[in-house]
């Protein structure tokens, strides 16, 4: 993940657990969604979709290592 893409991300999570109050794992994988779409909006409405699933993947795995396998 790239400077711009942490910054996004950490930004867009920030931003959705204090709107709701609690944090879980919805504002972790929407992060991911719309940091990948942001950082493929220059490919067009095909890129945005494929690098927001991408990156969002790569969240979910994050996340699922850090669950089984304590923090990493």
């Amino acid at each position: 993940m790239t400077t711009l893409q942490h910054i996004h991300f950490s930004g867009i999570v920030t931003m959705m657990s204090v709107y709701r109050a609690k944090s879980s794992l919805y504002e972790y994988l929407t992060a991911g969604l719309i940091s990948g779409a942001l950082y493929k909006v220059n490919i067009g409405l095909k890129g945005m979709v494929a690098g927001g699933i991408r990156l969002m993947a790569v969240q979910m795995e994050r996340i699922s290592r850090r669950s089984c396998c304590g923090s990493l």
